[in-house]
């Protein structure tokens, strides 16, 4: 009895945790996954999308669907494995990395970044995107599920399209980087 409690005090630690570092597991609905990426984002075998916070793994079984490239950043090790279990048919389109965004080199190269954040974490995930503009000099699609976020006059909200906000994130030449 004493080893079921502690390993449900682990589990639940351990989603706690990444719930305070990072937004909380909440799964995106899988119609409005389609629908983006059929209506909005047209992605080809060029794009490379980032999904951050990548969760069970289902915005990056679409993406690869569509033939494009994905990589997930997630940070609780149960998802991490879950979505790895999930994704398994799609290995040559999808990588999955179990590994805090905020602290993470930007990638290579990145077309679109999906996220889902709330309050700080969207600040957050702002940074990141323009960050990753500024690595690779030269803008990057940010799309935020379910929350407006508040950009420079340099960056500009492309559409609404349902609950996705979908952002042109612009490199910043001031910070000297790209």
């Amino acid at each position: 009895m004493e080893v079921i409690i502690i390993c449900g005090l682990i589990v639940f630690l351990i989603f706690g945790l990444t719930a305070f570092i990072g937004a909380p597991y909440v799964p995106t609905r899988h119609t409005d996954i389609q629908k983006l990426l059929r209506d909005e984002l047209k992605l080809d075998k060029d794009d490379i999308v980032l999904d951050v916070g990548s969760g069970d793994g289902a915005v990056l079984q679409e993406v690869a669907k569509t033939g494009a490239q994905a990589v997930g950043y997630e940070i609780n090790p149960f998802l991490v494995l879950a979505s790895r279990w999930r994704l398994r048919k799609h290995a040559k389109n999808v990588r999955i990395k179990w590994t805090n965004a905020w602290t993470t080199q930007p990638a290579k190269r990145i077309t679109v970044i999906y996220a889902f954040g709330a309050g700080l974490h969207l600040k957050k995930i702002y940074q990141l995107a323009r960050q990753q503009a500024t690595h690779q000099g030269r803008s990057v699609r940010l799309v935020s599920y379910g929350y407006k976020l508040d950009t420079t006059r340099d960056d500009r909200l492309l559409k609404e399209a349902g609950p996705y906000f979908l952002y042109e994130i612009r490199p910043d030449f001031t910070e000297g980087k790209a």
